[in-house]
């Protein structure tokens, strides 16, 4: 990637990498830096909390645990109870209207915990000197980042990181030059 300055200090990024708050951070982070490099959290729902606790305990088993795995209102989504995390684009969906997540979900649970533990993987293997990395969150309202900074710090203790957090992305917004679907 290319020398980009964030919070005023020269910083050559070789990975950037969403945390979340929602798929439209990770699709206009690959469309405006031009990469297409995927992470745990490109595609998900991702309440802070949600993030806090599965970063300080990066378990694909408890993630995809059917037990703790429901359907939202009108089968929308695909929500973790102990993290808050929906995994909307992780199911087969009905072709019908509204497009709701099939009920027999549990029974596709497989491929995307494998796609996730792969990615989980690739995401804890960035902690090697010589990566820098820059982790965006969509600010939704003001998060805690304090708590934020100890987490991140006890996983990358190698690698150069910073932490940026974005407004609300939304398509309308031309000050960032962002789009997609809000």
């Amino acid at each position: 990637m290319s020398r980009k300055t964030l919070a005023g200090e020269p910083f050559v990024a070789t990975r950037i990498i969403s945390l979340g708050g929602r798929c439209a951070v990770a699709h206009n982070l690959r469309r405006f830096f031009d990469f297409g490099e995927a992470f745990p959290f490109d595609w998900w729902i991702t309440p802070f909390d949600g993030l806090i606790k599965f970063l300080a305990h990066p378990d694909p088993d408890w993630l995809y645990d059917p037990a703790k795995l429901d359907l939202t209102a009108n089968n929308g989504s695909v929500r973790h109870t102990d993290l808050g995390i929906r995994l909307h684009h992780e199911f087969p969906r009905d072709r019908i209207e509204g497009q709701p997540i099939n009920p027999s979900f549990r029974d596709a649970i497989a491929m995307p915990k494998a796609r996730t533990t792969r990615l989980i993987k690739k995401l804890l293997a960035l902690d090697t000197e010589g990566e820098s990395l820059v982790f965006v969150r969509e600010r939704e309202r003001p998060d805690p980042v304090e708590e934020l900074m100890p987490v991140l710090a006890a996983l990358y203790q190698k690698a150069e990181w910073r932490s940026l957090a974005v407004p609300h992305v939304a398509s309308d917004d031309s000050v960032h030059g962002w789009e997609g679907d809000p």
